[in-house]
């Protein structure tokens, strides 16, 4: 799964290069959540420690499933200012 740390880390890089522009509000809820996790996914995919083991895809599907409905609820919330 090297290709999963590569996507991560290529997320968490374009985010910190878009930190750069003035406009942009940098404690934004999602842009931190995204940040976050996708350095976090991006890291332990990477495998460091041999106590670390291949998740299956159900184990991706609950937490890709997770994330999508946090940022979901998090944009309607923004969009019809619940």
């Amino acid at each position: 799964m090297f290709s999963v740390a590569i996507i991560g880390l290529t997320i968490f890089g374009v985010l910190l290069l878009t930190f750069l522009n003035k406009k942009i509000d940098l404690l934004s809820p999602s842009r931190l959540f995204i940040l976050i996790w996708s350095f976090a996914i991006g890291i332990t995919n990477l495998k460091f420690s041999y106590l670390q083991r291949e998740w299956n895809g159900f184990g991706w599907l609950m937490l890709m499933l997770t994330l999508v409905s946090f940022l979901g609820g998090l944009f309607y919330s923004i969009r019809y200012k619940c």
